[in-house]
């Protein structure tokens, strides 16, 4: 197990790093880390990347070569914190001052509101991918159902940053795993239906394009999300059932083969979609602005706060709204189901974990 934590603990940096070097390098046209300028980004905008890029892989090769080489658990654990930590504060640093420089895309712009219904959550999700979404929610609580049977009174439950076991429990305490991807399974519909629910209105020019890119910016954004919680599920669901097989007598070798394997496949659940949805997001968001002169069209300019970041008006119905920096979508924080939204989404998995502690005993 210890060369199979050291293993975990290198992907897990590795994987941190591949992400920020991934959002650094998205400089499509006048964006700078996703960020909309406004103009052609200059020799100190491109020098920011380059930090960022140099901070980043040495934080990654340090991280790795500490984690393959170090013995020592205090050191580890410390290097298990600070290596992610330190590569995404020094990109969301670099990101704020840019920010602090440029002024925020436009807000406003005429639009058009359709009298039609806007376009159904059914629209933007995939079928097969909502198939294997939930197999992977039912089919795991399935097969531990039936492997509980056959485990000990006692399994592994944590390990140290050195592989060494440091608390054992009992197999129905296994059973959070299904916590976390009933988690992962609520959070996909949530986000399917905050971008089902966000303000539609069509640009006075073209409006039959209009419609048919925000349609396809938010169904990429869906897509990203059903892909990578699919791959996140498999990865838990191996990694639920590894343990599992691993604590029956006789299959302690295989455990950390196991363990290795899941976190590879998380590392791929997170890398993958990013490389093949960011850059059509990108390009998507991009027509939208050159058509319409705005990417959030429909919000209030006076709404914008604290340089675009924050989005508060009160006399704006919506709730959901595309974001003004960058991809995506944010709240209009002067309407209460907002602060609702953000509650339950604090309080879900806070449930779910009293709900699969419960169901364990």
């Amino acid at each position: 197990m210890e060369t199979a934590a050291r293993l975990t603990l290198a992907i897990s940096i590795a994987l941190v790093g591949i992400t920020v070097h991934l959002i650094a390098r998205v400089n499509a046209g006048q964006r700078v880390f996703f960020l909309d300028l406004g103009r052609e980004p200059t020799d100190t905008d491109r020098a920011r990347v380059r930090r960022t890029l140099w901070v980043n892989a040495a934080v990654v090769v340090v991280g790795i070569a500490v984690s393959l080489l170090s013995s020592d658990v205090l050191v580890l654990t410390l290097v298990a914190t600070v290596a992610p930590l330190l590569s995404i504060a020094w990109m969301l640093g670099e990101m704020l001052v840019l920010v602090r420089t440029v002024a925020p895309p436009a807000a406003g712009g005429r639009f058009v509101v359709p009298l039609d219904a806007p376009p159904p959550l059914s629209s933007y999700l995939s079928a097969p991918l909502a198939a294997a979404n939930l197999a992977l929610v039912v089919i795991p609580a399935a097969l531990f159902w039936l492997l509980r049977q056959e485990l000990p009174e006692r399994v592994p439950l944590h390990w140290d940053a050195a592989g060494r076991v440091n608390r054992w429990g009992s197999p129905g305490e296994l059973w959070m795993f299904w916590g976390i991807l009933l988690f992962d399974y609520a959070l996909l519909w949530v986000i399917a239906w905050s971008a089902s629910r966000e303000r539609w209105v069509l640009s006075p020019k073209e409006p039959e394009r209009y419609a048919w890119l925000q349609h396809r910016r938010r169904s990429l954004m869906v897509r990203m999300v059903e892909t990578m919680i699919a791959g996140l599920n498999l990865s838990m669901a191996v990694m639920w059932l590894g343990i599992a097989y691993g604590s029956m007598p006789g299959n302690g070798e295989v455990l950390g083969a196991i363990i290795v394997f899941s976190v590879v496949l998380m590392a791929v659940a997170i890398v993958g979609p990013l490389v093949a949805f960011l850059l059509p997001m990108v390009r998507i968001q991009g027509e939208i602005k050159r058509l319409a002169g705005s990417d959030v069209l429909g919000t209030r300019p006076d709404g914008w706060r604290w340089r675009g970041m924050i989005y508060y008006a009160p006399e704006d119905p919506a709730l959901f709204v595309p974001k003004r920096w960058g991809i995506g979508q944010t709240l209009n924080f002067a309407r209460p189901g907002a602060w609702v939204f953000l509650g339950v989404l604090t309080l879900l998995p806070l449930v779910l974990a009293a709900a699969t502690a419960l169901f364990s005993r």
